[in-house]
């Protein structure tokens, strides 16, 4: 009868350091894109205010 083999592990894709990386990497861009529309829609608030203000 042939023996059994022990089940090798299995590796992760990518390693912890690199997918912690990857992560920083997305979540720095995702808060720079939500901070520039941040500054987007002050812009446009601040230039209907003083429009506003200008007409009346």
């Amino acid at each position: 009868m042939p023996k059994n083999k022990k089940p090798v592990p299995r590796k992760s894709s990518t390693p912890p350091q690199e997918k912690e990386e990857v992560l920083s990497q997305a979540l720095s861009e995702l808060a720079l894109t939500v901070a520039e529309q941040e500054y987007e829609d002050m812009s446009e608030m601040s230039w209907t205010s003083t429009a506003r203000s200008s007409a009346t």
